[in-house]
């Protein structure tokens, strides 16, 4: 009699376990009818047109109890072979001394060609939320996503203006990201993008939103989201990034909005050569943020 108790108990705790890696498997995949609902209700708008030039970019740092890597994330974005035009940093009510390190940052930083402007929010409303309002503050129609605690290859910037300038009919541009194990590892590193591309010239994949409803869209999109820059008008065509879970394609921030840009316009990825160094150990992230 135990023993059949026991295996009913096994068996019953095996259907539990199973059902649970079902769920996690399952919301990490793309939700297929709304990809497909979503791209039907776009498809046929009429869809603005970006600039035809880019003379400068606005970089968006969201920003959530990562004070202890700011003062790198700053050297790097102040150490750019092309300075940006502007960098916004948004507070989103961290609990730890953002604060006072971003105001010691700025206030020792003395050159007045880059303008610094720190957006804090009252209550912790998630990463999408802490994006949204730093685009809508961004003085520049071009736009680049920098995560708190990841660092800027120096020549991204530059790059990215290039890039935008010789493509002019993409709205988003993602590359992959070096990772960062520890502090020394990075200190060790070189830190342009110049140093780990294959070939003299950036090579840039470019995806048309046609396309983009096969089988590719099943892995989601093969691009870090720091250092990701797009166009001030893919998104506002999209409604920017979404901050309610159900109303994303796929439950995460970035690819959600990557996905939901992509049905819409086409977009490059530079396979080759990464845009930033990325830290995988340091997530603060429990559930609101993301």
């Amino acid at each position: 009699m135990t023993k059949v108790r026991n295996s009913s108990l096994m068996g019953t705790v095996k259907k539990l376990y199973i059902s649970i890696l079902m769920k996690v498997f399952n919301q990490n995949q793309i939700n297929q009818k709304k990809l497909k609902r979503y791209a039907a209700s776009r498809q046929s708008e009429n869809k603005d047109r970006r600039s035809e030039k880019y003379t400068d970019l606005s970089i968006i740092i969201p920003c959530y109890n990562h004070a202890a890597f700011l003062p790198a994330t700053f050297e790097s974005i102040t150490s750019q072979t092309r300075l940006p035009g502007e960098v916004i940093f948004v507070d989103d009510a961290s609990k730890d001394e953002t604060r006072q390190v971003l105001a010691r940052l700025i206030a020792a930083y003395n050159n007045p060609a880059l303008n610094f402007k720190v957006i804090h929010q009252p209550q912790n409303k998630g990463q999408a939320a802490a994006i949204n309002k730093g685009v809508e503050a961004a003085g520049n129609e071009l736009v680049m996503v920098l995560n708190d605690d990841d660092y800027l290859m120096h020549d991204a910037v530059e790059h990215t203006i290039n890039i935008f300038n010789d493509e002019k009919d993409i709205y988003l541009l993602g590359s992959k990201a070096i990772r960062v194990y520890d502090e020394q590892f990075l200190n060790n590193m070189k830190k342009k993008s110049n140093d780990f591309t294959v070939s003299e010239e950036i090579r840039i994949i470019k995806y048309d939103p046609q396309v983009l409803l096969t089988d590719y869209h099943m892995k989601g999109i093969d691009m870090t989201h720091s250092a990701m820059s797009f166009s001030k008008v893919a998104w506002q065509s999209v409604g920017g990034y979404k901050t309610r879970r159900r109303e994303r394609v796929i439950i995460y921030t970035d690819r959600d909005f990557q996905i939901r840009v992509s049905l819409i316009y086409p977009i490059g990825v530079a396979p080759d050569t990464p845009l930033s160094f990325w830290r995988s150990t340091s997530s603060v992230d429990a559930g609101l943020y993301t």
